[in-house]
């Protein structure tokens, strides 16, 4: 069961390098819906049913949150609470000692940045969301856990760099547009 564990999570890993590549919220939440049904496989598998229980709180988010637009029930401000309420409570149900915060912590966040609609905050949560999930994946033995975490930062930061930083001009000296007075360059 080990080997076919890490074999999800390895298709896991491949979905999760392309989540923060996107530029539309669509895009982004399709591949974190493949994701989380990947890693809800990969961490039943392993035994660690926290994760496991928080994979289906996400898989929710995730159909909740591609209906916002198109559906008046996915809007309703309640969905949030909800959500965070069912991973805390999931944490809660499947308490194997305090490792079973770690999941909840990283729902909690990756619930808010989801939320919220900003790929460009989702970009940045990611670091608070994979922290909680590489000491969880440690813990658990979750070897493509570890690799997928380490791959989603990777490709965070790409992402902000690709989309965010040099998209925007990023503060770069060649975009600075220089001091205008009376017309004339200062």
């Amino acid at each position: 069961m080990e080997l076919a564990a890490q074999i999800v999570g390895a298709l896991g890993i491949a979905s999760t390098i392309i989540i923060y590549q996107q530029k539309k919220r669509s895009r982004l939440l399709i591949f974190k819906l493949i994701s989380d049904i990947l890693w809800g496989v990969h961490y039943v598998l392993l035994g660690a049913y926290t994760a496991a229980a928080i994979c289906i709180v996400a898989i929710l988010r995730e159909i909740v949150s591609m209906n916002r637009e198109k559906h008046r029930w996915a809007r309703h401000n309640f969905w949030p609470v909800i959500l965070i309420i069912m991973a805390v409570g999931s944490s809660a149900i499947t308490w194997h000692g305090a490792i079973s915060i770690l999941p909840a912590v990283a729902s909690v966040v990756s619930m808010i940045s989801f939320w919220i609609g900003s790929p460009r905050l989702t970009r940045r949560l990611v670091f608070i969301n994979s922290g909680a999930m590489i000491t969880y994946d440690v813990l658990v033995l979750s070897y493509t856990g570890i690799v997928n975490e380490l791959f989603a930062l990777t490709s965070a930061i790409i992402g902000i760099i690709r989309l965010d930083i040099r998209k925007s001009g990023g503060g770069r000296s060649e975009n600075v547009k220089p001091p205008v007075a009376n017309g004339k360059a200062v």
